[in-house]
């Protein structure tokens, strides 16, 4: 029986999460398992956290723990759009941005990785003609009672052929008898080699975990994996928090690049990154990191770095398309 959210006192029932509902086609990937109503505007979406996952990582400050994080989020916010707020399969979803932070120092949640969380999302949706088109959700994730992380995300959705009008209108179209456009296989991630500041993206469209499914863009969770990863190397401390927003969709048929600048951030470190295709930018992130990493570690120590309450006001409206 998943655990009963600490944060709301009677719960509706719990029922089973589809695995549809999350977008994902191998049941090793599926994070959230069960959705219970709390309120008409809250929910609360239980989660199976992997303990031997090759990207996701339960242990708090890892790269792979952030990553985990936000793909509890992005599952729950698909979940909550099909089976709270009505949105009919099928349709094509689009996140513009994400702000997630740990709710304790590293230290403090060190000593626990977690099997299972709770995570209660509150829409604000946004209507166009009468019907839901878009949400900014608020979201806290918690670990037997314990606040863990604190969220913000916006997303949308829109009809299949809506969709395709607007890749098509977006895409550059190979000239005549060139064939298809295929990126490389070079493994998953960011790959550590630098040329003029840029740093390429690794694509393997056989990885099982960002192309589950057929994608006719590099998804949005490889962009914030390399940024993580990146990141992290630069950091050389224990990560902590991410605000990331999506300008533009990722073309799979172009080199992809990741560049990083060491900055501060309410006082403590933080790591500006971004993602382009050619001049063209795709993402931008700030990655926040515990007081003790300093830019210009060694090598060793940013190996080992990259191995190893969100802002609750609403955001304007969407930039544009986006990673999903």
């Amino acid at each position: 029986m998943p655990p009963t959210p600490e944060t709301t006192t009677r719960p509706g029932p719990w029922r089973a999460v589809e695995q549809r509902l999350v977008h994902k086609v191998a049941a090793g990937e599926v994070l959230v398992t069960d959705l219970a109503p709390v309120s008409p505007g809250l929910v609360a979406v239980a989660a199976r956290w992997p303990a031997g996952h090759r990207l996701y990582d339960r242990r708090a400050g890892t790269v792979g723990h952030l990553l985990l994080v936000v793909e509890t989020i992005r599952q729950a916010g698909l979940c909550v759009a099909h089976a709270h707020l009505g949105v009919p399969l099928g349709e094509q979803f689009i996140f513009h941005r994400m702000s997630v932070r740990l709710a304790a120092p590293v230290a403090e949640l060190a000593g626990t990785e977690p099997a299972g969380t709770v995570t209660t999302v509150e829409p604000s949706p946004r209507f166009r003609g009468g019907r839901p088109s878009g949400a900014v959700l608020a979201v806290e994730i918690r670990h037997e009672g314990r606040l863990w992380a604190s969220a913000e995300a916006d997303y949308s959705w829109t009809p299949r052929r809506v969709y395709d009008r607007l890749r098509a209108a977006g895409r550059a179209v190979p000239p005549p008898g060139a064939g298809p456009l295929v990126p490389h296989p070079r493994g998953p991630g960011y790959d550590g080699r630098s040329a003029g500041g840029r740093t390429p993206v690794a694509v393997d469209l056989t990885d099982p975990t960002f192309f589950d499914h057929e994608l006719d863009h590099l998804p949005g969770m490889l962009l914030i994996d390399a940024a993580l990863r990146a990141a992290a190397a630069r950091a050389g401390a224990p990560l902590v928090g991410l605000d990331v927003t999506f300008d533009r969709f990722a073309e799979l048929d172009r080199d992809t690049w990741v560049r990083t600048r060491s900055v501060r951030h309410a006082g403590g470190p933080a790591v500006d990154v971004r993602l382009g295709q050619g001049e063209e930018p795709v993402a931008r992130a700030r990655v926040l990191a515990e007081e003790g990493g300093e830019p210009g570690l060694r090598p060793a120590a940013r190996a080992a770095a990259a191995a190893g309450p969100a802002p609750r006001t609403r955001p304007a409206a969407p930039a544009g398309p986006a990673g999903r």
